[in-house]
């Protein structure tokens, strides 16, 4: 018997990657959602799915580690599952000014969000090619569009998400595999929370929200993961290289 197709989320206990689970878990396919660090979030998500009736395999990866990586896949074969969709929603921040970033704060930043996402479609593209079909999402941020002051190593390593989806949706189209991508706007989550509770940030942040965003809001993860889903679906199976800013309406 071969291989079952199924659906990994790397990078799931954030707010956005635990709504992605969710979004999922009511597919068809069978889930898989990796953590990096937070193993406790990882098997509440898989803990809260199993009580809806939906099941969910979490398995541990750090995808700066290349090592990590070849672990994870060889552990999925081993559970009878090859990946049909990827979704890269695992990123990491390291925010400073320009003048004071060190070559850590770079590399730490490109090895997750470039380095880490690159390696994780490489490993799952052998499958896919084999068979003619499969997905791929990846999940930027407008910051790689509109840029932001502190941190140039994010935005440089969001954009460059956009640039590999693009470069990768040209070679894998006529493989029948699509490339797809998620810009996400500010989206409800603990790192919000605290800018609105910061006496210092709160007034500059409903500023941002108030005057740029023309929904007035900040998203709900729920509204990202929507938009993954619809990326990896058959409803845009025509869609392909493209990159889908969820912003509320600050980039227009």
């Amino acid at each position: 018997m071969g291989l079952k197709k199924a659906v990994l989320i790397v990078g799931g206990t954030s707010d956005i990657g635990q709504a992605i689970c969710r979004r999922f878990s009511q597919s068809t396919l069978p889930l898989i959602m990796t953590y990096q660090k937070n193993r406790k979030v990882a098997l509440s998500v898989k803990k809260s799915l199993k009580q809806e009736g939906r099941h969910c395999e979490v398995l541990r990866c750090d995808i700066s580690h290349k090592k990590s990586i070849k672990t994870l896949f060889s552990r999925i074969r081993l559970l009878g599952f090859r990946v049909h969709v990827l979704v890269i929603n695992a990123g990491v921040k390291d925010d400073k000014l320009a003048v004071q970033m060190d070559a850590h704060s770079w590399r730490s930043v490109m090895r997750v969000n470039v380095d880490g996402a690159f390696h994780c479609i490489q490993a799952c593209l052998p499958g896919m090619i084999a068979k003619k079909s499969g997905a791929i999402v990846n999940v930027s941020s407008i910051a790689a569009i509109s840029g932001q002051v502190g941190q140039a190593n994010y935005c440089a390593s969001k954009g460059a998400v956009i640039s590999l989806t693009r470069s990768l949706a040209r070679e894998l189209g006529p493989k029948n595999i699509r490339v797809n991508c998620v810009a996400p706007g500010y989206v409800e989550s603990g790192m919000i929370q605290e800018l609105k509770a910061d006496p210092d940030l709160s007034d500059y942040f409903n500023g941002i929200i108030s005057t740029m965003c023309s929904l007035r809001r900040v998203g709900e993860p729920d509204e990202i993961a929507n938009v993954v889903f619809f990326l990896a679906s058959k409803q845009s199976s025509y869609i392909n290289g493209q990159t889908i800013i969820a912003d509320g309406g600050i980039l227009m």
